[in-house]
């Protein structure tokens, strides 16, 4: 069991990449396990975008002193931001870690430095809950705001209503399928799309 090795006890993603290192993706950032030694990658080392937009810091410092939860939003609906906190991992297969953060947009690791990219870049929400890359190399991002597919240069956004469109923005879980579709889970359900179609 390892507790006091880890940036943040709460881990909610864990991935192991072609080098079987271990990443989990916690409330702190992303710690690493190489086989022999932890390592740390906080908001400090690139983990997360900048604060652009100005939104209220969330009181979840992601120090393992947390009576509550309060990443949701505030009172009056409008986003914190807290890009430490890690929602999902993805080992990609061409080495890069991603780590999708909690107003931070989605971050990915090189082996030297971690890059950010944000609703700047074409991605559909900063809040990205999950990540699947399919056969080809393209990635899919679950968000606040629907689901982004980014091929390495052009950004494709699914949402609630569009003619493409998914039952709900708020994307938890997305997978890919041999065949190329693509399932999105959301806070109202299921949506299968048939990529290519």
């Amino acid at each position: 069991t390892y507790v006091k090795e880890l940036v943040n006890e709460w881990v909610y993603d864990i991935a192991s990449d072609q080098q079987g290192r271990m990443w989990l993706g916690t409330e702190g950032g992303v710690s690493m396990f190489d086989g022999s030694r932890w390592h740390a990658f906080t908001h400090e080392d690139g983990v997360g975008a900048p604060n652009k937009n100005n939104l209220p810091v969330s009181q979840n410092t992601g120090l393992g002193t947390r009576e509550r939860h309060d990443l949701s939003v505030l009172a009056e609906g409008e986003q914190t931001y807290n890009p430490g906190y890690v929602f999902s991992l993805h080992a990609a297969q061409d080495g890069k870690i991603w780590a999708g953060t909690w107003g931070g947009g989605v971050s990915f690791y090189d082996g030297k430095t971690w890059h950010s990219l944000t609703t700047e870049d074409g991605l559909a929400g900063n809040i990205v809950y999950s990540i699947a890359e399919d056969s080809e190399g393209v990635f899919w991002f679950g968000t606040n705001k629907g689901l982004s597919r980014f091929d390495g240069k052009a950004w494709q956004t699914f949402t609630k209503g569009a003619a493409n469109g998914l039952i709900d923005d708020n994307v938890y879980a997305v997978m890919t399928h041999p065949s190329g579709e693509v399932w999105v889970g959301t806070r109202g359900g299921v949506t299968r799309i048939g990529y290519g179609e």
